[in-house]
């Protein structure tokens, strides 16, 4: 893998008058903004040669005035990236020249990247296929769900139903060519989810890999209300 992108230009309309004056991945938790966080365990998990594309879009400014400091205090491959569409078509663009697989994480999202990444390259290295995480401890109520079995995705639902098996995409994916062939469709691009949905439906050749931990995804100002206690599992040193 040679290729990461984050996804970090949304525009929080669920948060309110703070996601119209600030880009969301820049809130504040525990007393840095959460796309810092999200960088410090994905560039510790990522492999050396990986190049470290944040995708800007909604207030761009406040992603591009803070790579300079990430630089020097993460990682010198962090680079801002102002998406040229929003959507989509933004991440075709963004992953047009990269070399798959592409690692695409949401800057909404903190996961503790070192346990979780090893699991996703190891499950593409072993069959070639794109690969979803996801976790049976619930964050949202609107997101893609799957069941799976031996380590490949069985069913896919869109709306979510907290059942036995089910499992909640936790936007962390090993995305390979046909998934961006699949995104590419005439007239309007769809999301990398629905590329990911209709390849699974076609012939079923999406692997998974089962994120047991905790984790955090931001969506509403409530979210940020963190018990302290988590830190250090959502933040480790």
């Amino acid at each position: 893998m040679t290729s990461t992108v984050v996804l970090c230009g949304g525009r929080g309309a669920r948060m309110g008058a703070q996601g119209a004056h600030r880009q969301k991945t820049m809130s504040d938790l525990f007393g840095a903004p959460l796309l810092e966080h999200v960088l410090a365990q994905l560039c510790a998990a990522v492999p050396d040669a990986t190049t470290i594309r944040l995708l800007a879009g909604h207030r761009a400014e406040d992603i591009e005035a803070a790579v300079p400091g990430w630089r020097t205090r993460i990682d010198p491959r962090i680079h801002a990236v102002r998406e040229h569409t929003p959507g989509p078509a933004g991440l075709l663009a963004a992953a047009a020249f990269l070399p798959p697989p592409v690692l695409v994480v949401s800057g909404n999202v903190l996961l503790p990247y070192p346990q979780l990444l090893p699991d996703l390259l190891n499950r593409h290295a072993a069959a070639g296929r794109p690969v979803v995480a996801a976790s049976s401890n619930w964050r949202t109520d609107g997101h893609h769900t799957v069941t799976a079995h031996q380590g490949q995705v069985s069913s896919w639902h869109r709306a979510p139903h907290r059942a036995p098996g089910r499992y909640e995409l936790v936007d962390t994916y090993l995305l390979t060519p046909e998934v961006f062939t699949a995104m590419a469709a005439v007239p309007h691009p769809v999301s990398h989810t629905r590329a990911l949905e209709a390849l699974h439906r076609q012939h079923g050749g999406v692997a998974f890999a089962e994120h047991t931990g905790d984790w955090l995804h931001l969506q509403t100002p409530a979210d940020l209300a963190v018990h302290p206690d988590r830190k250090d599992t959502l933040c480790p040193p």
